[in-house]
């Protein structure tokens, strides 16, 4: 999911739903999972359409854009329940510009795509990104509900949990992007699952016994968070990487859409699943637990393919090494800059009203829609 749910979308939706009059809960599950729905679809339709159609990626991006600037905008309208259900339907409709750019090349070779997706290790990781997908997203759904049940937290609160989240996984983003050259990439993904296996425990062991108000028991939990926070980045970057790897440049559009879609039914799943068994933590968490156990022992036992995986793709790479620019990840602004201070920013200019801060991150998309179209055409009809 996009930052922009960590910061601004999770931790206000409960209470923007409550200004509407919605008081069943499973109304914030359906908020959530339809983005992820969406996306799920999009991400398979929009990696066919990048193999098939790849000379015209811009197309497909663009289109993107424009459905989450619409989404965006129907979101902050917010005149009902379903004008934000349509607006997250549609925003998750846009994901599929993520699809599109990290496709190769069109290939019609049935046989092809099947012997490479059906293999124990794309199967295996396609397993994988599914835990890794499934668990945080559990916890990052009923983060509001047991902050504010328990430990009495507000809405503000709630935001720094997961700015703090987002901060935290941009920096293990960074530590990792600059240990990659010297770490393999399963190395990471047993590292990130384990770190994810303990929170998994410990969380186990202390939620079942928490007690209003208690502080001790806040330390206990945002502890456990802290762990998967750390462990999902990790493991997730090591799934992208050995995902690419088992897949040749022929298949790696599809591939990529498969990868998304298997992803976001995790996250749709999630906070289904989350929303109607919180009150039940063993239940809650052991489910959680088994998965990525079971994922867990799968990898150790096919740990030894993946790797001779990574050697050959690093045998392959000596022989055609690619410019240090093309390497080079960018850090995007909105992340990490905008998005965590716009509201703030707002107030001390003596903005109060809420309905503001979904114009600056509208208007945004809007515009980058209007350039982005308007880039599209004059490459397409004048150059």
């Amino acid at each position: 999911m996009d930052r922009c749910e960590y910061v601004v979308i999770l931790p206000s939706a409960w209470d923007y739903l409550q200004t509407l009059g919605v008081t069943e809960e499973y109304w914030l599950g359906f908020i959530i999972s339809i983005y992820s729905f969406a996306a799920a679809l999009a991400g398979v339709i929009g990696g066919r359409l990048a193999d098939k159609y790849y000379q015209h990626t811009k197309a497909i991006v663009v289109g993107s854009i424009v459905f989450r600037a619409i989404g965006n905008f129907l979101y902050m309208l917010g005149i009902s329940k379903w004008y934000i259900l349509s607006g997250r339907l549609l925003c998750g409709m846009g994901t599929a510009a993520g699809t599109a750019l990290m496709a190769e090349e069109e290939s019609n070779i049935y046989k092809k795509y099947m012997d490479e997706f059906l293999t124990d290790s794309f199967v295996l990781l396609m397993s994988m990104l599914f835990a890794l997908y499934f668990s945080p997203m559990c916890f990052e759904t009923v983060i509001p509900i047991i902050t504010q049940d328990y430990f009495g937290f507000s809405v503000n609160e709630i935001t720094f949990i997961y700015m703090a989240g987002g901060i935290e996984s941009v920096v293990t983003f960074a530590v990792v992007a600059l240990i990659g050259k010297y770490v393999r990439e399963t190395t990471l993904q047993i590292v990130g699952l384990f770190l994810m296996l303990i929170a998994e425990v410990w969380l186990i062991v202390v939620m079942p016994n928490f007690e209003k108000g208690n502080p001790t028991h806040v330390i206990y939990f945002l502890g456990g968070i802290f762990l998967i926070y750390l462990g999902s980045p990790i493991a997730s970057i090591a799934n992208t990487a050995l995902s690419s790897k088992v897949l040749s440049n022929e298949t790696q559009g599809l591939g990529q859409g498969i990868r998304r879609l298997v992803g976001y039914l995790g996250l749709i799943l999630a906070p289904t699943w989350a929303g109607s068994s919180v009150k039940m933590p063993y239940l809650f968490l052991g489910v959680c637990l088994a998965l990525l156990t079971f994922n867990a022992i799968m990898l150790l036992v096919s740990c030894r393919g993946l790797r001779k995986k990574e050697d050959d793709i690093l045998e392959s790479s000596r022989q055609n090494l690619l410019p240090e620019d093309e390497v080079t990840p960018l850090l995007r602004c909105e992340y990490v800059v905008i998005l965590p201070s716009a509201w703030d920013y707002l107030q001390t200019l003596g903005v109060t009203e809420e309905h503001w801060l979904g114009f600056i991150i509208s208007i945004y998309s809007f515009a980058a829609a209007l350039a982005g179209g308007l880039f599209f055409l004059d490459v397409y009809y004048v150059g």
